[in-house]
């Protein structure tokens, strides 16, 4: 396997795309450098006045920030956009007026490590601004930050969604099943209620009757669609970002941390007492599962 190479365009611009590139001689190192590539626990870095920084981890950024094809032998590339992985959001959710992208790698030294059996391979680049920007590099840094935790933010509030619906459908699953079942039709009225409780808080997250991008004209944007557009903002503006979007973040944190609040109190009386039903009833009880689990 020969040492990586980089491909780059001496301009510096953001919209370049830093390619690596690397040589497979042998068909038998396929298996192993894919098995390698999906299990990746090293680290990419940036160089900051002698001192490394951990910025990510390239499990993560071989997974999703990188695009590539099947390895094969000959020559094979990975593809890096400069941006880290956008935030995971539910199928078929439709963001008003938002990008959902990843946030912006900040200027910097970089480096590519890649791990076959006993070679470790390494290739340092850099990651420049737009000459023409006026940003400093501390305004990049400020933007990478504050899109990073509005990135999480909504991660959170589709992680809140996903667990919502999973707790319903089982929910609703058992109830159908004990009824058919001739089990006490109390399990079914439990189930509405509880379900009932469940979707709206479910509609204080997220527009379940939005289906086109149109549709928020007619049904206002729930916090994941605002949570959505000040992300967008944040992560177009090439710039330091401004007062109003560190207030909005705050806003919509605090918004968030009150129907998570209202959440936990579901899980912690609604769901005991549905539970606790289906223990008398001799019914199989619903899996609350882990939040990082939870899609």
């Amino acid at each position: 396997m020969k040492e990586l190479s980089e491909t780059e365009d001496a301009s510096g611009f953001e919209s370049e795309i830093r390619e690596i590139e690397f040589l497979v001689n042998d068909p038998a190192e396929i298996p192993s450098i894919r098995n390698l590539i999906k299990k990746l626990k090293e680290t990419i870095k940036e160089e900051k006045d002698g001192k490394a920084k951990i910025l990510a981890d390239a499990k993560e950024i071989a997974q999703k920030g990188f695009s590539y094809k099947a390895i094969e032998e000959g020559m094979n590339r990975f593809v890096w956009d400069l941006k880290y992985p956008k935030p995971k959001t539910l199928k078929g959710s439709i963001m008003s007026l938002s990008r959902v992208d990843g946030t912006p790698a900040a200027p910097g030294v970089y480096k590519a490590r890649l791990k076959a059996g006993d070679s470790k391979l390494t290739q340092e680049f850099s990651v420049k601004k737009d000459p023409r920007w006026e940003a400093t590099q501390a305004d990049l840094e400020a933007q990478f930050e504050l899109g990073t935790q509005v990135a999480n933010l909504l991660a959170e509030a589709h992680t809140m969604i996903g667990r919502i619906r999973g707790v319903r459908e089982q929910a609703k699953e058992i109830s159908s099943r004990a009824v058919d079942a001739g089990f006490n039709n109390k399990i079914d009225e439990a189930c509405e209620a509880f379900s009932k409780k469940l979707t709206e808080a479910e509609d204080e997250l997220i527009q379940r009757s939005s289906e086109t991008g149109q549709d928020p004209i007619n049904y206002p944007p729930k916090i994941d669609n605002q949570i959505a557009y000040l992300l967008g903002i944040v992560n177009t503006q090439d710039a330091k970002p401004t007062q109003g979007c560190y207030e909005r973040f705050e806003d919509l944190k605090e918004g968030l941390a009150q129907i998570k609040a209202q959440l936990d109190g579901i899980w912690e009386t609604e769901l005991t007492a549905f539970n606790r039903l289906l223990d008398e009833e001799g019914v199989g009880r619903i899996i609350l599962g882990n939040e990082k689990n939870s899609d």
